[in-house]
């Protein structure tokens, strides 16, 4: 175990994801994702749009990372996922961001995205509590995990925040090009759920894990595979986030059959009358949305409505006063 950890602290011959690129990421080479060992950014800012356990009145410490393990080609956040937005930051630049938030009122630090940045994120979150800053980091990610990286990341997360997509192969394989997402993603879940109880005092959450679920229009089966699965294994140790916010755009022009429109009222309802089948009643339900008005937009100093966030750092200008 000690050599496989080593090989993920230092990025050579790269393991972290489950894409096993084995490029050498700290002599430049890119794999899937499309960086080096070089941590990059997009943005960081108070975020209000979080679930209310999360953002509560102050909101909660975002961080954008550059790149991605997966590269969903409906993803709202395509700009830094998937068309290079951002800039480099050294580890003690995102110590001083992290510590930015906090003065700024934030009640977690909110990792997006960071999978292929776990080594050098670890090191920064050792050197914020080194310097006595102490406040919850919170892992926001694809749920496609090697649990290996995990293992090692998980004695510095507080609350888990991932999403579980699909658990159907073919499906996972036509939206992500990926077949091995199913078992992955309940790998890493499974993990996740061990690592502390749900713990939230006075309306913020303090430590524990949220599930989050995006529905599909026209996967109905697939969601209520997601939901059956979630309550045999998971729902008496974690809260469930469902969000209806998918939007028909893509960054690539490839929409196909029911990905062209949003879900509709006819399968929210059936989607909402499975879940008081199953009995789930912990968690959260997004209202369904049929506008992109929030959608984000990284190459402005505040992506998001004004009532969303608010900037504290953008690649385009470093810190904002």
């Amino acid at each position: 175990m000690e050599d496989r950890n080593n090989v993920l602290r230092n990025y050579s011959s790269c393991s972290i994801c489950p894409r096993q690129c084995h490029v050498d990421r700290s002599k430049g080479e890119k794999g899937f994702c499309g960086e080096t060992d070089r941590i990059r950014i997009a943005c960081a800012c108070l975020h209000f749009g979080e679930e209310p356990v999360l953002s509560g009145e102050k909101g909660s410490g975002i961080i954008f990372f550059s790149g991605c393990t997966m590269k969903c080609w409906f993803c709202q956040n395509y700009q830094i996922s998937s068309k290079g937005f951002g800039t480099r930051v050294t580890v003690e630049e995102l110590v001083t961001i992290i510590s930015v938030l906090k003065k700024k009122g934030a009640y977690n630090i909110n990792l997006v995205t960071g999978t292929h940045f776990i080594p050098g994120i670890i090191q920064a979150i050792k050197r914020t509590r080194e310097n006595g800053h102490a406040i919850p980091f919170l892992w926001n990610s694809s749920g496609y995990e090697e649990k290996e990286s995990l293992e090692l990341l998980a004695p510095y997360i507080d609350i888990w925040v991932p999403d579980i997509k699909t658990l159907q192969p073919a499906l996972s394989h036509t939206l992500f090009g990926l077949r091995d997402y199913p078992d992955k993603v309940k790998d890493a879940l499974l993990f996740m759920q061990k690592q502390g109880d749900i713990d939230i005092k006075e309306g913020i959450m303090k430590s524990g894990m949220i599930v989050r679920h995006l529905v599909l229009p026209g996967e109905v089966s697939s969601t209520k595979q997601v939901l059956l699965w979630y309550k045999q294994n998971l729902s008496s140790h974690t809260l469930l986030s469902l969000m209806f916010q998918y939007i028909p755009f893509t960054y690539n022009g490839y929409l196909t059959g029911n990905l062209c429109r949003y879900v509709s009222e006819t399968e929210y309802e059936e989607i909402l009358g499975y879940l008081d089948e199953l009995g789930i009643e912990d968690g959260f339900i997004q209202e369904p949305v049929h506008e992109d008005t929030w959608m984000p937009d990284f190459t402005k100093e505040n992506p998001f409505p004004f009532d969303f966030a608010v900037p504290v750092w953008h690649y385009s200008k470093g810190f904002i006063q």
